[in-house]
Order: C-alpha cells, then structure tokens, then sequence
C-alpha cells in the first residue's frame, strides 16, 4: 500500500511540474496576434491601412513588428475620426482561445464602430458610441487562425488561416 502511495505521488508531481513548464504567457500570445496580423494576406494587401479596436491586446502588440498597413488608433483619436467623417468605421478586434497547451486559437473579428454627438435643449452633449459585431456564419465555431506548438522546431507553427481557405 505504502509503495501505491508514493507511485501516486511521483505521477502527480511530475504531472504538476510539466504542467507548469508549459503554461502560456501573454508575451506568446502578443507573438502570435503578431503572426496573426502579419499573415492575413487579405488584409495586408488591401488598400489603405486596416485599424484594430483599441484593447489591452492591441495596446500590447502596438510597438512590436506589425506590419505598416494598420494602425493602432486610441479610443479618443477613434472617436474623433468617426465623428468627423460621420461614417461607420471598420475595425478589427484581437482576441484568443487557448484550446490546449500546444494549440492556441487567434481571432480576428470584423467590427464597425459609429460615433455620434446628441445636442440636447439644455445645452449638453452627450456621445454616442456603437460597436456592430458581424455574424460568425451558420458552421459553428470557426477561428481565424489555428497554432500548433511544434516541440522538435520550438516554435508555434500556423495550421489553419480562414484567410486563405476556400468556400465548399
């Protein structure tokens, strides 16, 4: 019985011990917004440049080598601009889901944001601001773009880019 119990133990400690090697950092996470961004070819290869939402994901990654064609607006440079063009703007939103420790979901969601200034009788100005979600689709949960740990490389690797897929 004795031995069982110090089996058990042993399983357990090693079990803990590999589980807290492999947790994932936020500094992983930024890298692989970042390898994200840069490998939406729709969007970099679009005309103009592309905003992301102003959120402590983007405000992380801001300064890291994101490629030149999006910006990093703030919530008050933001909103200044939609109330100045008076138009909805279109904005990509960072966000993640980490399925397991060596797989890691990063998706970008297409949001557009309206701002708009309400003059009341007395005098105040109240903003108005609206972000608008689009549909995820009928097929279920489908992220952006899906990265594998690959031990032997040490280095995430990309498996699936929504991106370049094609429709069935």
């Amino acid at each position: 019985m004795k031995q069982v119990v110090i089996l058990l133990f042993f399983c357990l400690v090693q079990t803990e011990s590999y589980a807290q090697n492999e947790k994932i950092t936020t500094a992983t996470i930024d890298s692989l917004y970042v390898k994200a961004l840069n490998n939406r070819f729709d969007l970099t290869l679009s005309s103009g440049y592309i905003s992301l939402e102003p959120t402590a994901e983007s405000k992380r990654i801001k300064n890291k080598q994101v490629s030149n064609r999006y910006k990093f607006p703030s919530s008050e440079e933001l909103k200044i601009r939609a109330l100045q063009e008076k138009k909805t703007i279109g904005l990509i939103r960072l966000g993640h889901k980490i399925i397991s420790n060596d797989t890691i979901d990063i998706n970008l969601t297409n949001v557009g944001y309206t701002a708009e200034q309400i003059k009341h009788s007395n005098g105040i100005v109240v903003s108005n601001e609206i972000f608008a979600i689009s549909c995820g689709g009928t097929k279920g949960y489908q992220p952006s773009m899906r990265f594998v740990y690959d031990k032997i490389k040490n280095d995430w690797i990309l498996i699936y880019n929504s991106s370049t897929e094609t429709e069935n």
